[in-house]
């Protein structure tokens, strides 16, 4: 008769919420990697089995939880912060690169207004800057601000209707609300 194998702890029941040896080195792992497949990988999953375990383990509380912490761990911008950061991309001006009464960029500049710089590159004619795009800033800081407002509309949502409503909107379109459906009799 084959020997059964056991469980080195069994008897002993587990704490649901506090992660197994393989769970704190997934969430490390996908951290700095931001990949489920290579984080479980990594973590002792097999290569083949890896990105199926990886999905599951994003899904578990505990590591979701783990994840969140480690995240605001790392999280160095506040949302006040961030906005700072759009609105001066959004406004950003070349000429304050420049050195004052040229067309030649100021390296001292690059560093005092870093954040605003996407791309910096030195050619045969001195140093040349991209900044990043202000209008892409300025989207953002209008979903921000909730400027903009994605529209959908369903004919039928788990016993609610959905309707345009007649009134218009700030933005000139109309807005969807929803109803209870009408309830149906019986027959």
């Amino acid at each position: 008769m084959a020997k059964r194998r056991t469980s080195p702890n069994k008897g002993h029941h587990r704490d649901p919420n506090k992660l197994t040896d393989r769970e704190k080195r997934f969430c490390v792992l996908y951290v700095e990697l931001l990949h489920a497949g290579k984080s479980a990988e990594g973590a002792g999953y097999s290569k083949r089995s890896a990105s199926t375990a990886g999905s599951v383990l994003l899904r578990r509380p505990r590591v979701r939880k783990e994840l969140e912490r480690q995240f605001n761990k790392w999280a160095k911008m506040s949302q006040g912060e961030i906005i700072r950061r759009l609105e001066a991309q959004a406004t950003a001006d070349m000429s304050a690169f420049m050195e004052p009464g040229t067309t030649t960029i100021d390296p001292d500049k690059i560093h005092e207004f870093g954040p605003l710089v996407k791309e910096i590159w030195k050619t045969e004619e001195g140093w040349r800057i991209k900044l990043y795009d202000a209008q892409n800033a300025l989207i953002q800081l209008a979903k921000t601000q909730a400027m903009f407002v994605e529209r959908h509309i369903f004919e039928m949502l788990d016993g609610m209707d959905i309707v345009e409503d007649e009134d218009e909107s700030p933005n000139g379109k109309a807005a969807a609300r929803s109803y209870p459906a009408p309830a149906r009799k019986a027959s």
